[in-house]
């Protein structure tokens, strides 16, 4: 057969062909042709057995190489595996990283809007700000000029109408002075005819006076004298009273 086997437990190849070469090497001296049958059989048999064996040989090896192909299989689906997990962790830590990088990245790049936003606005307040503050001087400057303006217009009003006072001043005080002067020249007529109708009244009186008591003295010339001049004293006295209170009411209308 020229081939080799394995048998079961047996590291050493048993060639196939050695054996025929044996029996046909023992091939006893055959006398008879039952002897030759048996030993026909015999070789068949022996054959067969080897054949079987070969065979089961080869199943053996086919089956530990199968079971090695399996192992090796296994051993490299489980390196792979291990290799991918492994590629998949050191992946998945690159992503990581990467996720990490991007988004340090994008946080730095928002912290740079964010902070050109912040100066960008920052500007315009300040802008916004120094504006209004330009403005509230603009508006105090013209408010301080309309101030001043309406000031020296209100002094001016307060002259004018000062000097105007004055001049109503000077004109009350100067109708108040001919006012006084009237009334004082009025008043000093009325004096003049007051006291010229007190003289005349006391004129009057006196002449009445002299005419009752002429009267008298014609109708008591006939009493005592003495009766005479007390009753003359007493109507002296009576009509000098009178003309007291006459004078007092004439001095009262006159003050």
């Amino acid at each position: 057969f020229g081939s080799s086997c394995f048998l079961r437990g047996c590291r050493q190849p048993i060639m196939v062909d050695s054996i025929d070469q044996g029996m046909v090497a023992a091939v006893p001296e055959l006398k008879s042709e039952a002897d030759t049958l048996a030993w026909k059989r015999e070789y068949h048999i022996r054959k067969r057995e080897a054949e079987w064996k070969k065979k089961q040989d080869e199943l053996l090896t086919q089956k530990q190489t199968a079971w090695e192909v399996q192992r090796l299989e296994k051993q490299n689906r489980l390196a792979a595996a291990r290799e991918q997990a492994r590629r998949k962790r050191m992946e998945e830590r690159v992503q990581k990283k990467h996720q990490q990088v991007d988004r340090e990245y994008r946080d730095k790049c928002r912290e740079v809007q964010i902070d050109q936003r912040m100066e960008a606005w920052e500007k315009s307040q300040n802008a916004a700000i120094l504006s209004k503050v330009v403005d509230a001087k603009e508006d105090d400057a013209k408010r301080k000029a309309r101030l001043e303006v309406a000031k020296e217009e209100r002094n001016q009003d307060m002259r004018n109408e000062c000097a105007e006072r004055a001049e109503r001043a000077r004109e009350e005080a100067k109708k108040n002075q001919m006012r006084e002067e009237k009334i004082l020249q009025k008043e000093a007529e009325r004096h003049q005819r007051e006291q010229e109708r007190v003289a005349q009244i006391k004129a009057d009186e006196a002449a009445l006076r002299a005419e009752r008591v002429k009267a008298f003295n014609k109708k008591t010339r006939q009493m005592c004298a003495c009766f005479i001049d007390v009753f003359t004293a007493r109507v002296h006295q009576y009509y000098c009273r009178q003309a007291e209170g006459v004078g007092r009411s004439t001095r009262g209308l006159l003050c």
